[in-house]
């Protein structure tokens, strides 16, 4: 099974926060898999989105997509 995204080690800040939204977190979706992210305002379910398209940049780790 090929997989379609993954996530490996990654850890993100934002600039004004002394807190980490995610702590070295891995997570691998394959190519014929379904998540639905949920939880409440401020979790950082936005933030990984964003982080898995490529619109903000981990501080630490690799956002993979196999295309």
């Amino acid at each position: 099974m090929s997989h379609l995204l993954g996530l490996k080690g990654i850890t993100f800040y934002y600039p004004s926060s002394e807190r980490p939204v995610f702590e070295d977190m891995d997570f691998e979706l394959a190519e014929d898999e379904r998540v639905g992210l949920i939880g409440p305002n401020g979790c950082g379910k936005t933030t990984l989105l964003k982080i898995c398209v490529g619109s903000l940049k981990p501080t630490k780790g690799l956002s993979l997509i196999h295309i």
